[in-house]
C-alpha cells in the first residue's frame, strides 16, 4: 500500500491504494481517494473508476457517472459498466465517480432535502461539494467530459430526485433507484407539482426505478409531476378560444339544422374542429417539453439487483441519441450526420462502442474502397474512433490474406501513434504470415511492453502473450473475439 499526499489549495487528497478487482474473466482499476472536503469540514471517501480504453489514447474525454450512495460500492454495477465497455453495445464508456457515504446514519442528514431555512438536514452542502470541489477537481486531474450524471439509491436517490428539481444544472441526468420518497410525509411530491406549476421553463431529466416494495411511492410521485403540469395557469388564453370555436360550430351547425350532420370522411365535422384547439393548447402548454420524468418498475429484482438493472435502463435512454441508426456506418456522409447529431444532443462527442465498427466492417467487407473512404472521414471528424476503425479493418485484410493492403494501413496509422499496442499486434500478425518470424516476435514484444504502460485489462494482455507464445511455437495464430468481425452483425442494438 503506498500513500502519496497531494496538496491543494483547499483540499488534501490522499492517495490510499490502486484497487485491482476482478469480475469472471475481465478486470477493472478503480482508485481510491480520502477527499477533505472545506464544504463539509471533514472527509468523504471517494473511488474512481477509468474505462478500459481511458490509457489507450488522449483522444477521448469521458462522461461521468457520479454514484452517490449510502452503502458500500456496489461492485457488480462497476462489473457491469465493465462489461459494457468491452462489449461496446449500448452505452458510452464512462468515468465513474462513487463517492461513498458510510456508515449511513453519520451522512445520512447530508442527503436530506431541506424543509425550511432553518432546517439542520440540508443537503444544499452536497449540492455545493459537487459544485465546488467534486466535479471540477474530477475535470483537472482526469480526461472527464462536461456531460455528468448523479445516480445513487434510497436516500441517495431521494438527494438525486430533490437536486433534479432544484438545481436540474447540476447534471444532465438524474437517477434515483429506490428513493425514499416518503419522507418527511412526501415532501418531493409537493416539491416537485409546485416547480413545474410555477416554472414554465423548467428543464430536468430524471428517472426513477422501483422494484415491488417502492413502487407506490414512485407512482404517487410521478402523479404530482403531472399534476404540476396541469395546473399551470394558462387557462384564460384558452377558455376565450374555446368559446368562439364553440360559438362557430353552433353556427354552423344550425345551418345544417341538424347537430353532427357534417361530416369528413365519416367524423363529425364539429368534433374535429373541438378537438384541434384541445390538443394543440395541451401540447403547447402543459405537455413537457424540456423536462423529462420516467418511472419504471422491476418486478422481478431485488433490492439488491435493483441498483445495476435501473443504471442499466436509465443510461440507455440517457445516450439513445448517440446510437448510429442500424449500428453501422453505411457511407463516408453517416460520419458527418452522426457527428452533428451527437454534438446537437450532448454538446461534445462521445466514445463510440467498437461493435460499431465490426457492423460497419462486416457489411462491407467486400467493398474496400468504401470502408477507405469511411476511414478517412472517421479519422478527420472522429479521431477518438480512429484507432479502433484501423484496427477491425487491418485485421479484416489479414483474414482476406491481403497482406499489403493491411500493412499499408497499419503503418500509416502508425505514422500518427507509433505508441498503439493494437496496431503492433496487427504488425506482428502481418510479419508472422509473412514468416517474418524475428520481426514478428520484435512487434508483439513491442505491443505488450506498450499495453502496460497504457494499463490494458488483464484479458488483453494474456491475449497478448498468448500470441507472443504462438509465435514462438511457429503455431497458427487464433483470431481473437474482439478482432474477428466474420458474425452476423445484420441486426441492430438490442433494446433493453
Amino acid at each position: 500500500m503506498h500513500s502519496i499526499i497531494l496538496k491543494r489549495k483547499t483540499y488534501i487528497i490522499l492517495f490510499l491504494i490502486t484497487l485491482i478487482s476482478n469480475a469472471s474473466a475481465q478486470s477493472y482499476q478503480t482508485t481510491n481517494l480520502v477527499f477533505d472536503s472545506k464544504v463539509f469540514g471533514d472527509y468523504r471517501n471517494i473511488s474512481v473508476y477509468l474505462p478500459p480504453s481511458y490509457f489507450a489514447s488522449n483522444a477521448t474525454n469521458y462522461p461521468v457517472l457520479y454514484v452517490l450512495d449510502t452503502e458500500v460500492t456496489n461492485e457488480t454495477v462497476l462489473s457491469y459498466f465493465e462489461s459494457e465497455a468491452r462489449l461496446g453495445t449500448n452505452i458510452p464508456e464512462h468515468i465513474i465517480v462513487t463517492v461513498t457515504l458510510y456508515p449511513p446514519s453519520k451522512f445520512k442528514p447530508d442527503l436530506l432535502p431541506a424543509v425550511s431555512i432553518a432546517s439542520s438536514t440540508s443537503s444544499q452542502k452536497v449540492i455545493d461539494f459537487f459544485e465546488s470541489e467534486l466535479v471540477p477537481f474530477i475535470r483537472r486531474n482526469y480526461r472527464a467530459s462536461s456531460y455528468k450524471t448523479i445516480g445513487g439509491q434510497q436516500y441517495g436517490g431521494l438527494f438525486a430526485a430533490y437536486a433534479s428539481l432544484v438545481r436540474p444544472d447540476l447534471a444532465n441526468g438524474f437517477i434515483a433507484i429506490r428513493p425514499n420518497l416518503e419522507w418527511n410525509n412526501s415532501f418531493l411530491k409537493g416539491l416537485a407539482k409546485r416547480t413545474l406549476k410555477e416554472q414554465r421553463d423548467f428543464k430536468t431529466n430524471l428517472f426513477i426505478t422501483s422494484n415491488q416494495n417502492k413502487n407506490k411511492e414512485a407512482e404517487d410521485f410521478m402523479y404530482a409531476v403531472a399534476g404540476g403540469f396541469l395546473s399551470r395557469k394558462h387557462t384564460s388564453g384558452f377558455i376565450i378560444l374555446f368559446v368562439m370555436l364553440m360559438l362557430l360550430v353552433m353556427r354552423m351547425e344550425l345551418r345544417s339544422r341538424k347537430f353532427g350532420s357534417v361530416t369528413y370522411n365519416g367524423v363529425p365535422f364539429a368534433l374535429g374542429v373541438l378537438a384541434m384547439p384541445v390538443c394543440l393548447y395541451l401540447i403547447s402548454n402543459y405537455i413537457p417539453s424540456n423536462s423529462n420524468f420516467q418511472l419504471r418498475q422491476f418486478k422481478e429484482e431485488s433490492n439488491a439487483t435493483t441498483e445495476v438493472a435501473s443504471y442499466k435502463w436509465a443510461m440507455y435512454r440517457i445516450f439513445e441519441n448517440s446510437r448510429i441508426p442500424d449500428g453501422r456506418i453505411n457511407k463516408p456522409s453517416d460520419v458527418v450526420n452522426y457527428k452533428s447529431k451527437v454534438l446537437n444532443y450532448y454538446g461534445q462527442l462521445l466514445p463510440i462502442p467498437m461493435e460499431v465498427w465490426k457492423k460497419t466492417i462486416y457489411a462491407n467487407q467486400d467493398n474496400h474502397p468504401l470502408l477507405s473512404a469511411i476511414e478517412y472521414q472517421v479519422e478527420q471528424h472522429l479521431p477518438q474512433a480512429h484507432e479502433d476503425f484501423n484496427y477491425l479493418f487491418c485485421n479484416l485484410l489479414i483474414q482476406q490474406n491481403k497482406l499489403q493492403m493491411a500493412e499499408t494501413v497499419a503503418v500509416a496509422y502508425l505514422r500518427k501513434n507509433q505508441y498503439s499496442y493494437r496496431n503492433r499486434e496487427v504488425m506482428a500478425r502481418i510479419n508472422y504470415e509473412k514468416k517474418l518470424f524475428d520481426a514478428a516476435l520484435s512487434d508483439i514484444q513491442f505491443s505488450i511492453s506498450m499495453a502496460k504502460q497504457q494499463r490494458a485489462r488483464t484479458y488483453i494482455l494474456s491475449e497478448l502473450e498468448e500470441i507472443q507464445r504462438r509465435i514462438e511455437n511457429r503455431s497458427t495464430l487464433q483470431y481473437k473475439p474482439e478482432s474477428n468481425i466474420k458474425r452476423n452483425y445484420s441486426a441492430g442494438f438490442e433494446p433493453i
